[in-house]
C-alpha cells in the first residue's frame, strides 16, 4: 500500500530567497544533453504508440474469434471503433 503525501513545507527566511533565486536562475542545457533527452523521448513514444496498436489487434482479435452472431459482431465493432 502505498504512503500518504506529506504536506508541502512552506519556506522562510534565507530558505526562501535560496529557493525563489534558484527558480529564477535559467537552466543550460547542452546540444548533446537535449539529443539524449529528445532521444529518450521519441522511445517513450513510440512504445506508446506500439502499445496502443497492440491493444487494437487484441480487441479485433478477441472480437473475430467469438461466435458470430450479429450481436457479438455489433459489440465488437462498437468496442474497436471507440478505442
Amino acid at each position: 500500500m502505498a504512503r500518504p503525501i506529506k504536506e508541502t513545507p512552506i519556506l522562510y527566511g534565507e530558505d526562501a530567497r535560496r529557493f525563489v533565486a534558484r527558480m529564477r536562475e535559467k537552466r543550460r542545457e547542452t546540444p548533446e544533453q537535449k539529443a539524449s533527452r529528445m532521444a529518450d523521448y521519441e522511445l517513450i513514444l513510440g512504445m506508446l504508440k506500439r502499445g496502443e496498436e497492440l491493444k487494437r489487434q487484441h480487441a479485433m482479435v478477441s472480437c473475430h474469434s467469438t461466435t458470430r452472431t450479429s450481436t457479438s459482431l455489433r459489440a465488437c465493432y462498437i468496442s474497436t471503433s471507440m478505442t
